[in-house]
């Protein structure tokens, strides 16, 4: 069926711009929020990503 993406895979996206590098919390995502405060991270999650697949007809 050519009409149609279907799932090929997915992952988590940590690379290491995006984690804690010291601390209680090391290796864990690099927060946007943590005491009530701003602390300049990212997010309290690694984002996810998925590759969606189509095939292509050899027919012109």
């Amino acid at each position: 069926d050519y009409s149609s993406y279907r799932f090929y895979k997915a992952g988590i996206y940590n690379k290491y711009y995006l984690t804690q590098k010291r601390g209680r919390y090391k290796g864990y995502p690099y927060r946007s929020w943590s005491d009530g405060g701003f602390s300049g991270g990212f997010s309290d999650h690694f984002p996810v990503y998925i590759y969606l697949i189509k095939e292509v007809s050899d027919a012109e």
